[in-house]
């Protein structure tokens, strides 16, 4: 392609000759053969798109210009050429959100980025509801507030506090009161609810464990389109960084849910030293 002599493919540094096909970043712009796109895993500069990277041509490849007409004419030649590959490749929807707006948000940086992408891909493409996520279920609810998914962690920090009652009435009985600890060994009902409740934690650990990433990826999708009502350019640098801002990741609120846990306990021991327990 003409538009692409006098320039230099970013993956391998060597200048177009005008017979390898050739593709521009729909993200940042930057150029490349094809076969360096495919063989790289996608743009070079990808770990800079969440930076606002915009690539443009070295010096070197300006002097190169046939003048400032020609240049112009030939940037617009560019940009067409660039809409059409962002077309194709960059602006395919899914669940009414874009791979770019899928990426933004997952906030991954180098290789894993593509593996993340292809499995939501995947998963949303073949209606495919079931994988396996370790960390989704063995470290709820820690795992949903770290990835800012509040309402569900929210009610699996409620519902392991309620699984939990008979452990906290046997510690608290054990530090407190351990003379009325055979009394609760006597409890006919006690071993049965706490088999009931650590059965339910279980499932409850299980089914997490299987629709965890099921739940993100809804969770994200409603999250982006909530934030695109926000803005009217789509492509906007505001957009795409309120995306990234809102995927991050949330220590903070781990910290939130220990402390919140903690304050639940300490009620539930308060309201039975009220009770005269």
């Amino acid at each position: 392609m003409e538009q692409f002599m006098g320039k230099r493919c970013e993956c391998c540094g060597k200048d177009f000759d005008g017979e390898e096909q050739t593709v521009y970043c729909p993200v940042c712009g930057a150029p490349a053969h094809r076969s360096c796109w495919d063989e790289g895993g996608g743009c070079p500069f990808k770990d800079r798109h969440q930076e606002g990277f915009v690539w443009k041509p070295s010096e070197q490849d300006t002097d190169q210009n046939r003048g400032d007409s020609e240049y112009r004419q030939e940037s617009e030649e560019l940009k067409r050429q660039r809409e059409d590959f962002e077309r194709e490749y960059g602006e395919k929807k899914y669940l009414g959100v874009s791979e770019r707006e899928i990426m933004c948000f997952m906030n991954v940086k180098g290789p894993q980025s593509f593996y993340r992408l292809a499995l939501v891909k995947h998963m949303i493409v073949s209606g495919k509801k079931l994988s396996f996520n370790f960390f989704a279920g063995f470290l709820n609810p820690y795992n949903q507030f770290y990835k800012g998914m509040l309402p569900l962690g929210f009610l699996l920090a409620a519902l392991n506090l309620v699984t939990s009652l008979p452990q906290i009435l046997v510690y608290y009985a054990a530090f407190f009161h351990p003379e009325q600890l055979e009394e609760l060994a006597a409890n006919a009902s006690l071993l049965p609810t706490a088999t009931f409740l650590g059965y339910l934690q279980f499932t409850v650990t299980v089914l997490l464990c299987l629709f965890g990433d099921y739940l993100y990826i809804h969770h994200m999708v409603r999250k982006i389109k909530k934030i695109r009502l926000r803005f009217e350019d789509e492509t906007s640098q505001d957009y795409l960084a309120a995306l990234v801002d809102a995927g991050k990741a949330r220590p903070g609120l781990v910290a939130v849910c220990f402390g919140i846990q903690f304050v639940m306990i300490l009620a539930v021991m308060t309201i039975l030293a009220a009770a005269g327990f």
